[in-house]
């Protein structure tokens, strides 16, 4: 049988009753002082009023991708009693609330307004971003004389990670010793003490130490602070004092107190009754701060020296040490192990593992939490599958970062470091993935194995017969619940992995008519039944097509129309479709038996 997986029904509010009256709110924190050079008479963390917008948005647009790791907020406001080229500015922060009912985002906006917590988890909380830009546009109608004021809004999450790490020893003179959370100076120091004492070399404690040193440790919710891996001296990403209270994290005081970190290879029993802990994996706990780990460490290991980074960016340090393809590294918008929807940055092995490979220590697909799409939701959708997904050769060369260059590529290979399939091959030509990772100790063999035989194993498993896979885009009634990539959806009977989610709020300007509409990204689709037996793909048993429709809306619910046979045309007779018709024989001529163009005979 598949292994179990946490389901999370996605369906109209009640019934067939779909939105009628969707909201959303942006809630703006913004900065008291914008020149913080020169003026200084006040603190700069003295912030403004929390500014709430509900009416004046008439487009507002949220992006959470797995490839981007900073989210994108696009808005439209319309230029009434406020002038938002000057009410909000870059470096500001919004929050973004989207619902399905108007009363219950008046109840958002009220809260917001007393500084209460938005991010609870049917809060439709779609994220926290920075502004970049705010820019007045008017426009003049010279077929009416109508002239009309709106503001454009663009905004980023997770910009703390697009940080650039930069240190010349000749601008930290006696005057400037004080800047280290700008230069980490001392950083070198630091990290080499701790490697030496705590012997770091899983990629999780690495990237950890990278976080801890560039960003902090970060407090709890409660405002605790603990001890982490770097006493970094960071405090650099200050936020407004009110921010920390509307995402429920008391006496937070910059972004590292904001993040929630979750680190490690996942595990789901599926059995789960709360959405918090169903969302989340088995035996997740907290480390320090906003870290929490799951039971096993991902795949990797390297040891650690101290390294000249010269203009690069956080995000891109931390990947150099993920372990790709492996492994895989995003942000995004989630329910935290403690029930909120938070920033989190989530390190995991590559969740692609079918039912029927060999091992426990994988993640499995099929056991990844889903959320399960009602056909009522769907609005559209095109999925389908593509030749250039077809991958039947995959090679896994590794080496250690502390070691020579110069691994043995042929012993590596001799011990089978690949994934092949040859009859594919012969059917189709050669398809290859090759790739090398550097956190595979070659000079310590196990059972007579490297660890990149086994990560071959894994991505062969995860890759091969992409072609068969389904993927594709689908539209639904916008959805509240804390969707978020990284989680899987299934439709019909498919299971498919949630690679972007966007979220569409906007009023029709000539009818006033308010939509609200969620899009996901999804890929990797295979059958729900899939076992242990052997792989399952969607789309294979009913060519027929009485007999996918019967079995649309039977065991799938139904989302295709029916099909008839009124048509007025010349070689189709009228009435029910016959048993043989809704058979799944793939043999079965869609043309209904005995039924053939006038004039003709068998």
């Amino acid at each position: 049988m598949a292994s179990p997986a946490y389901s999370v029904d996605v369906k109209p509010l009640s019934g067939a009753e779909h939105q009628t009256s969707p909201s959303w709110v942006l809630t703006f924190v913004r900065w008291q002082a914008r020149d913080t050079k020169n003026y200084t008479s006040l603190p700069p963390t003295a912030t403004r009023e929390p500014l709430v917008v509900v009416s004046d948005c008439i487009q507002a647009q949220v992006s959470s991708s797995k490839p981007v790791h900073t989210q994108q907020l696009s808005a439209l406001l319309l230029g009434t009693d406020v002038n938002y080229l000057a009410a909000v500015a870059p470096g500001d922060f919004v929050l973004v609330n989207m619902l399905e009912w108007d009363v219950r985002a008046a109840d958002v906006a009220a809260r917001a307004r007393r500084g209460e917590q938005v991010n609870l988890r049917d809060d439709g909380f779609k994220g926290l971003f920075r502004v970049q830009s705010v820019r007045r546009a008017l426009a003049h109608d010279p077929s009416t004389g109508t002239t009309t004021v709106a503001y454009r809004l663009q905004a980023h999450a997770c910009t703390e990670l697009n940080n650039s790490v930069y240190f010349n020893p000749h601008l930290v003179d006696a005057s400037e010793r004080g800047n280290d959370q700008l230069f980490v100076s001392r950083l070198g120091g630091e990290w080499l003490s701790v490697v030496s004492k705590k012997g770091i070399n899983n990629v999780r404690d690495v990237l950890r130490a990278l976080v801890e040193a560039f960003i902090g440790n970060g407090i709890t919710k409660e405002g605790r602070s603990q001890k982490g891996l770097m006493r970094s001296p960071n405090t650099h990403f200050l936020v407004p004092p009110g921010l920390g209270g509307l995402l429920g994290v008391r006496g937070a005081k910059s972004m590292k107190d904001l993040y929630v970190y979750l680190f490690g290879a996942q595990r789901y029993a599926g059995s789960a009754t709360d959405l918090a802990a169903g969302l989340n994996p088995q035996g997740v706990r907290r480390v320090a701060g906003r870290f929490w780990y799951t039971p096993d460490p991902v795949d990797g290991f390297v040891y650690l020296k101290a390294e000249y980074w010269n203009c690069a960016r956080l995000w891109g340090i931390m990947e150099q040490f993920a372990n790709r393809p492996i492994n895989e590294l995003y942000t995004c918008f989630r329910l935290s192990p403690e029930g909120d929807v938070m920033p989190t940055v989530v390190l995991r092995q590559m969740p692609f593992t079918s039912e029927h490979f060999k091992g426990d220590k994988y993640t499995r697909f099929l056991s990844l939490p889903r959320w399960r799409l009602d056909p009522a939701m769907v609005f559209s959708y095109d999925i389908g599958r593509e030749e250039a997904a077809r991958i039947n050769f995959v090679q896994v060369f590794g080496r250690s970062i502390s070691t020579a260059p110069g691994f043995d590529v042929a012993e590596q290979t001799a011990r089978g470091n690949y994934y092949y399939d040859a009859n594919d091959v012969s059917r189709s030509g050669l398809r290859p993935y090759v790739t090398t990772v550097e956190f595979d100790e070659v000079q310590q063999v196990k059972d007579g194995a490297y660890r990149s035989q086994y990560w071959a194993r894994l991505l062969g498993d995860a890759m091969g017969n992409g072609h068969l896979r389904l993927n594709g885009t689908v539209e639904l009634a916008g959805v509240v619940a804390p969707i978020a990539p990284g989680d899987n959806a299934e439709l019909e009977g498919v299971v498919y992995h949630i690679e972007e989610v966007t979220h569409v709020a906007s009023v029709d300007p000539a009818t006033g008519k308010r939509s609200f509409r969620t899009r996901l990204s999804l890929s990797h689709g295979v059958d729900a039944r899939a076992t242990a037996d052997g792989p399952l793909y969607p789309e294979m048993d009913s060519p027929n097509a009485y007999a996918h429709r019967a079995d649309d809306h039977g065991r799938l619910g139904g989302t295709m129309p029916g099909a008839s046979e009124e048509q007025a045309v010349p070689y189709r007779d009228t009435g029910a479709p016959t048993k043989r018709q809704l058979s799944g024989d793939p043999n079965q001529p869609f043309t209904p038996e005995g039924l053939r163009p006038k004039g003709r005979t068998r």
